[in-house]
């Protein structure tokens, strides 16, 4: 299973460059969808 930890740090990591070209990024939630 995916950690909301793991999914922000991944966003903090790419969240400069996005924002570099005039753009943004945040986590909203993180569901688990296992059936």
């Amino acid at each position: 299973m995916v950690s909301r930890e793991r999914v922000q740090a991944v966003i903090e990591r790419i969240r400069p460059l996005i924002q570099g070209d005039g753009g943004d990024i945040e986590l909203v939630d993180v569901v688990d969808n296992k059936a």
